[in-house]
């Protein structure tokens, strides 16, 4: 049991390192540092899908909507999303990047795609075949314990 303790702790040290390292590296952007990482992550989810809805977000990231809706209310006064009631049904808001998120938004992809670049220079074809195999594997993993959590809720 000791032995699977340690591989699990040497999995987290790595991930953990790995995700240090990047956000390290990654030139800073005040407005984002200055977000808490659950309104990062909201931040980048919208930037991501472009329009979308409460419930979504709350879904995909597995947190209750009202701490979404106080999220919002925070995006929304440092001027980085804008709300707009849907066209076809209005009992429901779309949620998208103002001009300054967009700005934002694509900052932070540009920094991430040049770091992206740089790990995909120093890889051979098989090795980033390989990459990209275990992170689609880790994705589709971690979607169906999502799925299998909400379903247990």
């Amino acid at each position: 049991m000791e032995d699977k303790l340690q591989n699990y702790e040497n999995i987290l040290e790595i991930t953990l390192d790995t995700i240090t390292n990047f956000v390290a590296i990654m030139p800073r952007i005040a407005e984002i540092e200055n977000m808490h990482t659950t309104e990062f992550y909201v931040f980048l989810f919208i930037g991501v899908k472009k329009c979308v809805y409460n419930s979504q977000v709350a879904s995909a990231l597995g947190i209750k909507r009202s701490s979404v809706s106080m999220i919002l209310r925070k995006l929304v006064q440092k001027n980085l999303i804008e709300l707009s009631e849907d066209e076809i049904d209005r009992r429901y808001t779309c949620i998208y990047l103002s001009k300054r998120g967009r700005e934002i938004f694509l900052e932070f992809l540009e920094n991430f795609s040049f770091l992206t670049q740089k790990i995909m220079e120093r890889l051979d074809k098989n090795t980033l075949k390989d990459l990209n195999e275990v992170f689609h594997l880790i994705n589709s993993f971690s979607r169906s314990m999502l799925a299998e959590r909400k379903s247990k809720k």
